[in-house]
This record gives C-alpha cells, structure tokens and sequence, in this order.
C-alpha cells in the first residue's frame, strides 16, 4: 500500500535541499548562476503562474523573474536532479495588473491545488517556497532586541547584526 499522506497535495517534495550546503556561498552562487537554475515566483504570499498551453507553468528562469520586479527575499529550495530550484519574494506590483503581461497569472496555493493547475509533484515545492517567504514576511525583525534582520544560510536563517541573534523558520 502507497503511504497514505503521499495522497495529500503538498505532502510531496522530492527536492534535495541541501541542508549541508547552505552556508557555502561559493557553492550557493553558482548553483544561482546555473543557466539550468529555475524560481519559484511569489508576489506577498501568492504564486505567480505562467501560461502555457492549455496549462500553467510555475517555474521560471532567474531573468525571467528578475523582470517582474525587485526581490524582497531569495532563498534556495533544493536541486529538482541536477536543476536548482529557488523561491523570490517580489517587491513589485501584482502581475494581474503589469501591462503587457498578460501571461502571468497571481492565484493563491489552495486553487492551484484544487484544481489541478499545477502537477501533483510540483505543489510540495511550491508550499515550501510559500510557506518559506511567509516566515521572512513575519520574522523580519529580531525577537530578543528588535533590530531589523537579515537573511543568512541561503534563505533558510535570518541574524541579527546588533545582538548576533540567529532565528530559524
């Protein structure tokens, strides 16, 4: 019998994070500069999707995102195989509304799931690039002084220059 939580939508992740990794910069900068390098597109806490086909696509080339607009927050989320995959925060207006743009598409993780938008494999990913942001969006300040922070170990630590506070989602 298959593992019953497999059956739920973002119970899936078959990316490699690379825990071990992630303080490595050299190692992370040129996973980023991969040409094969994909990113996961999130506007506040809602994905962005392309249209393709029939369907939608929800990974896109680094250029690609760059062009939507100024990242508020990177972090890597894993290799997919040999493919690294990231998730950016834009700090730019929502795509439903860039002119020109009209093969972008804003719609929250719940509709994407529900109905069908996205392949089964790809909704692990695209929860932990939410669920990720999310806590950059809510942990944006250190919680013993309250100086702002800023994010360290590939997306996945947030410190504090003032206190040496290290903060974990």
């Amino acid at each position: 019998r298959p593992e019953r939580s497999a059956g739920l939508g973002y119970a899936v992740n078959t990316l490699d994070r690379r825990a071990e990794h992630r303080d490595d910069k050299p190692y992370m900068a040129s996973l980023a500069a991969d040409p094969a390098a994909r990113v996961l597109v999130l506007r506040g806490d809602i994905p962005v999707l392309r249209r393709s086909g029939d369907g939608f696509d929800a990974l896109f080339a680094p250029a690609e995102a760059a062009d939507m607009g100024s990242a508020r927050e990177t972090a890597f989320l894993g290799l997919d195989g040999a493919v690294p995959v990231f998730a950016v925060q834009l700090d730019a207006p929502a795509p439903e509304n860039d002119q020109g743009r009209d093969d972008l598409v804003a719609i929250d993780l719940r509709s994407i799931a529900v109905q069908g938008l996205l392949p089964p494999r790809a909704l692990g990913p695209m929860a932990q690039a939410k669920s990720l942001m999310h806590w950059h969006q809510r942990h944006r300040f250190c919680a013993n002084c309250g100086t702002a922070t800023t994010a360290g170990a590939a997306g996945w630590r947030r410190e504090c220059a003032a206190c040496s506070a290290q903060h974990f989602p």
